[in-house]
This record gives structure tokens, sequence and C-alpha cells, in this order.
């Protein structure tokens, strides 16, 4: 708190100051629009899996509305 000099301190819980070393800038702006798409992209697939995975309804609203089919699951589905 004296660091801070009595104001609000960027931490995380464990009192770690929040260094922005989870920020990845290559300079390549292509690259690093890129590896955001990769990253949006997989936590997306995660979240369908676990929605598709479990039959907790905590768990499926947690996780938002059913994740959408393409169009070969549909026909398989049918």
């Amino acid at each position: 708190m004296v660091a801070s000099g009595m104001a609000a301190y960027p931490a995380n819980s464990d009192g770690v100051p929040f260094d922005m070393s989870h920020i990845y800038a290559s300079g390549n702006i292509a690259a690093d629009m890129y590896c955001n798409l990769t990253a949006a992209r997989t936590g997306r697939i995660l979240a369908s899996r676990l929605w598709n995975a479990t039959e907790d309804p905590g768990m499926k609203k947690m996780l938002g509305p059913a994740p959408p089919h393409s169009g070969a699951q549909k026909e398989q589905m049918k």
C-alpha cells in the first residue's frame, strides 16, 4: 500500500504486479493478428467440446448457448 501511494495497485491475487508479459507483439501485424485468431479459435473449440461433453446444466449455462453445428455435422445428425 505504501508503494502505491494509497492508490489501487495493479497486481494479481498473489500480489505479483502486472507486467504485460502475457502480451505478445512481433512487430508483424499480420502475424500477430493470425496468432490472435488462432488463440480465439482454440478457445471456441475447447468451449464447444466441453459443452458437448457435459450433462451438467450449470456448466452448459456457464459455457453459453449450444455451439452451432457445421453443415457436415447437421447431415450426420439426420
